[in-house]
């Protein structure tokens, strides 16, 4: 296997999988964006990787924005969105604080795989990012195909969830880009010069 063909065959999972996601949600998703006074965003793992790249191009595009669990977040309150990213919607840590921004009455918007997850069922917003989502018989399965002879693709446990969820959420900035006119020159005023 070359890495040519390995990131072709990624390319095209990737493709498939947004290409699934419903274009009115996307739409509902930038609209809550751009109508909230702060936006607050929260993933575990690689979730919370894409979570901080989408956090770090709304405030290249002006908008005020936290990532929990950073010092300097705020308490959430009404007029606040939170954007949560779970593939499993299962993330204990990702409930814990879904929960404690609804009690606080701020919207919350969710990517996940699972829409009957109880971070799903918490949202105000579910976006579906289908992706693999892990099961009490994982192990199981793994000796069970390696004695078949049988192998997962080679995007292991939630990847395919996690670059999903990137390009989603740079499609969002993209959007918001062109919803809210904002040119190159104004991003790159908002870039740290602390480099």
């Amino acid at each position: 296997m070359t890495v040519g063909k390995i990131s072709r065959d990624i390319l095209k999972k990737l493709e498939t999988i947004l290409s699934q996601v419903p274009p009115e949600d996307a739409k509902a998703f930038l609209n809550k964006i751009m109508k909230a006074d702060r936006v607050f965003i929260f993933g575990m793992g690689r979730s919370g990787l894409a979570g901080r790249a989408f956090a770090m191009r709304l405030m290249h595009c002006g908008k005020r924005v936290f990532y929990v669990g950073e010092i300097t977040s705020p308490p959430i309150k009404d007029g606040d969105v939170l954007v949560t990213i779970s593939g499993s919607g299962k993330t204990s840590s990702v409930i814990s604080i879904a929960k404690t921004a609804k009690k606080n009455k701020a919207t919350l918007l969710a990517l996940t795989s699972d829409t009957k997850s109880d971070l799903a069922e918490l949202s105000d917003l579910v976006v579906r990012i289908k992706g693999r989502v892990k099961t009490e018989d994982d192990e199981i399965d793994y000796l069970d195909r390696q004695v078949e002879g049988e192998h997962l693709d080679l995007t292991p446990m939630g990847t395919l969830f996690e670059l999903s969820c990137s390009i989603f959420l740079d499609t969002i900035i993209a959007l918001l880009i062109k919803e809210e006119s904002i040119d190159e020159k104004y991003m790159k005023k908002k870039h740290t010069n602390l480099e």
